[in-house]
């Protein structure tokens, strides 16, 4: 992930989309374990969101990949514990973020794109 401090305003509306992700649940790998790291709801578009759930789908698994428990949902989120669909994580997204919390989680986190040149368990840093 890399930490950038503006995130353009974007605005749509996809509760009860059922062909588009809603949000993403990030990881970051420290030690060789992945750790939850938040999550991003928001920089993508319809289009978008739709292509994600497409290529994530071809990823899904029961399990969460966490080596630690599975995050809760933040204070603002709309999604409930239990509703997430796991992935492999082979993937790596870029993500806009103004700062890391004392939990180190993302705080005011925005989508930018999915990374092709790197591999998710190239080193994170908090």
């Amino acid at each position: 992930m890399q930490e950038r401090s503006h995130c353009p305003h974007r605005q749509s509306d996809r509760a009860g989309m059922t062909r588009q992700i809603g949000s993403l649940v990030l990881g970051v790998y420290e030690s060789g374990e992945l750790v939850p790291a938040g999550s991003v709801g928001t920089g993508f578009d319809s289009k978008q969101a739709t292509a994600l759930k497409t290529k994530l789908a071809k990823l899904e698994q029961n399990e969460a990949p966490f080596a630690t428990d599975v995050p809760k949902p933040g204070r603002w989120s709309t999604r409930k514990p239990g509703e997430e669909r796991w992935v492999r994580p082979i993937l790596v997204a870029e993500v806009e973020f103004g700062e890391w919390t004392p939990a180190g989680h993302v705080r005011h986190a925005c989508f930018i794109s999915l990374r092709v040149d790197k591999a998710a368990t190239e080193k994170s840093t908090r």
